[in-house]
């Protein structure tokens, strides 16, 4: 759910799912997907943070933008969730679920990106104990 914060005009204007899904562009169907994820219960996005200062973990780079942090315009801070858009104007029902108890957000050191599919143990340690 990233975008480059130097490139945000051909973000909307060429990428066809993120945007749209993110609802920050008009499209007909914009109320329907910002109700079909407030029909979850719960949301949970978990992503683990490399240790010993290594900042990718072999999946989303910047493993930030997984809990909805991206870079501003320096491209060296991050812009906390709450102060990005998607929050502020609630785009698709993140602030919402927020708001509501239902949203939750991880950052695990020491876990790579494969090991949230392919290691049982992570996602029943990190994940499932939320699924409640």
């Amino acid at each position: 759910m990233w975008s480059d914060p130097n490139h945000v005009k051909d973000y909307l204007s060429d990428n066809n799912f993120l945007p749209k899904y993110n609802n920050l562009i008009d499209h007909d169907k914009k109320d329907e997907f910002k109700q079909n994820f407030l029909s979850l219960s719960k949301a949970v996005f978990v992503v683990g943070s490399q240790a010993d200062g290594v900042t990718y973990d072999g999946g989303i780079g910047p493993w930030q933008a997984a809990v909805f942090d991206y870079y501003d315009t320096d491209g060296e801070t991050f812009v906390d969730m709450k102060n990005q858009t998607i929050y502020t104007e609630d785009t698709f029902g993140l602030k919402t679920m927020d708001e509501r108890g239902d949203l939750i957000l991880g950052v695990v050191e020491g876990v790579s990106h494969n090991e949230w599919f392919n290691n049982p143990d992570v996602y029943k340690k990190y994940v499932f104990p939320h699924c409640t």
